[in-house]
């Protein structure tokens, strides 16, 4: 372990500042490039080279267009002993209007750096003509309960299909409506459906829009999420719930105020709302048509809502003769549920040109070991490891070790520890007349400072009276008496008990003298005066703690 952490540190402190930000790349992607009002974009931001920190990257402002957050992640190299980092940040960009959109700058900052990607351009196209809205429960065409009053929330969910394919996707919506006259005391609980037989994706962004129901207000919040069916069969996407907390002291109306009840007056009452069940049949893929090695994608090129995304493959390609090569097209298989037939994409042949390397021209390239072929080792790092010239068996276990052993017995003090505290405070709660001499001189102290400022501001009557009450105080606390029922025979016993000494208590009896005499015989007082009876009573306090009332 020493040695890996040696290892470690050597590399890590081998390595320039400015090298670890040398070579760093920053690129965009926008797919598609031409989406409608409304559907969405990916928008990929890649940062790639050597570095150890990083931040998010740094969109500019974005007229009429919606970003939204959709992830982030991170892969890395160990190419030739060098250490690479790719990170990649995903957004999901909705314009609202039609027109072309520039995205740039894209920034990255990077130490004292800043790195910009290229610009990328979004062509928002005319929305096509909106569908039939699905049934939406409660909320079309029944605003009112059976009693006729209106209903201040409306909630329903459908689903654009009920008969699917496997891994066809089914956009499953949900609408929930507030009468703007509400009174809501906190934000609504929002519970998913049970969704057994599907993977689930969110579908950006959450929907707001304003919508007049049989003569009243309300302000819609619409949330979709794409299932996708796994196995054929049938299933069912489960009723989903949101829960609200309501005050309905002014809503919908001040006739009842009576009869309202005291749980929903003033300290909301919780709604739950449901929606219904949604049954889906998933019918199987079809076996006439299926090509070899098809790889189970199913889809179509189509925008609206749709969950897209994508893979990339990466091949290290080693050109074995010089000249012109070519590489053959690659073809995918895919089942198009909406034509209901298997189909096929393909990409365009690449053509290389591989140059003539040292050796003579036209001269097959031999490599290494006497073969003309490369044999694949293994699919990850193979690390060199010397071999030593000797195994011995390390030092002694752990468990031989001093600083290990006592590290065992924290957890007992610390037990210990807990229970000393949990005992003190029992019995400081069940003695108060202990609890009353343990804060005898803090409180004390406190009327102490207060004479101070007093005195400070040329008040040597009221710093005294300070003084008095400070002093009589504390030794009422300490004998656990009232202090308005402290009498100076009383105060005298009490000292000679506790075994102060005659010139201690002389003190006591003439600091209360001058600070009576300064109160109530009219003296005058002096700053000086004042100054000297609080550093007496100072001295007098910290002598009578410290050494015989403690």
């Amino acid at each position: 372990m020493k040695l890996f952490l040696a290892l470690i540190a050597v590399f890590f402190l081998a390595l320039p500042a400015a090298s670890l930000a040398a070579d760093v790349r920053v690129s965009a992607s926008l797919e598609p490039e031409v989406v409608a009002v409304g559907d969405q974009a990916m928008l990929v931001v890649t940062v790639e080279g050597k570095f150890r920190k990083t931040a998010k990257p740094e969109l500019p402002a974005l007229a009429d267009l919606a970003v939204y957050e959709s992830g982030t992640s991170q892969s890395m190299n160990f190419i030739n002993g060098v250490v690479s980092s790719s990170l990649s940040f995903t957004y999901v960009i909705v314009p609202s209007r039609e027109g072309t959109y520039t995205i740039a700058p894209i920034r990255f900052r990077l130490d004292d750096k800043v790195y910009e990607a290229n610009a990328v351009t979004l062509q928002a196209v005319k929305e096509p003509a909106a569908a039939s809205p699905p049934p939406a429960g409660e909320r079309s065409g029944n605003a009112r309960d059976p009693s006729g009053k209106a209903k201040p929330f409306l909630i329903g969910a459908d689903v654009d299909r009920d008969t699917v394919f496997v891994s066809q996707q089914v956009t499953w919506t949900l609408s929930f409506s507030i009468d703007v006259r509400a009174n809501l005391f906190q934000s609504p609980t929002f519970t998913p459906p049970e969704a057994e037989g599907f993977w689930m994706e969110e579908l950006p962004p959450l929907r707001k829009y304003d919508e007049e129901i049989e003569g009243r207000r309300y302000l819609v919040n619409e949330l979709k999420r794409a299932y996708f069916p796994t196995a054929p069969g049938e299933y069912a996407i489960g009723p989903s719930r949101i829960t609200v907390t309501v005050d309905d002291a002014g809503f919908p109306s001040r006739d009842d105020f009576f009869g309202r009840s005291f749980r929903s007056f003033g300290f909301g009452k919780p709604v739950d709302l449901y929606t219904e069940e949604r049954k889906i049949t998933v019918l199987p893929l079809p076996a006439a048509g299926k090509p070899a090695g098809f790889s189970g994608i199913v889809g179509r090129n189509v925008k609206l809502y749709v969950v897209s995304g994508s893979k990339k493959y990466e091949y290290v390609l080693v050109p074995k003769e010089e000249g012109r090569q070519s590489l053959r097209e690659i073809r995918l298989s895919y089942f198009d549920p909406i034509e209901k037939k298997y189909k096929q994409c393909a990409t365009s042949p690449i053509e290389i040109a591989v140059n003539p390397g040292s050796g003579e021209p036209g001269r097959e390239i031999i490599f290494a070991g006497g073969g003309s072929d490369i044999e694949v080792l293994a699919n990850d790092i193979n690390h060199i490891h010397p071999v030593p010239a000797a195994i011995a068996v390390g030092g002694g276990g752990l468990y031989r070790n001093g600083v290990y052993l006592a590290l065992h017995a924290i957890p007992a003090l610390a037990v210990v520890l807990c229970l000393g505290m949990e005992r003190r405070r029992r019995r400081w709660k069940n003695d108060l007349p202990l609890m009353r001499a343990s804060r005898a001189l803090r409180e004390a102290e406190k009327l102490l400072g207060t004479a101070g400022k007093q005195l400070a501001q040329g008040r040597p009557t009221d710093a005294c009276a300070a003084v008095a009450s400070a002093l009589s105080g504390y030794l009422a606390d300490k004998m656990d008496v009232s202090a308005a029922g402290l009498t100076s025979p009383g105060i005298e016993e009490y000292l000679a008990n506790r075994k102060v000494p005659e010139e201690l208590r002389r003190e006591t009896r003439s600091i209360m003298d001058a600070c009576d005499a300064a109160r109530y015989a009219q003296a005058s007082v002096g700053q000086a005066g004042a100054g000297d009876t609080l550093a007496r009573s100072q001295r007098l306090l910290r002598t009578l703690e410290k050494e015989y009332l403690r």
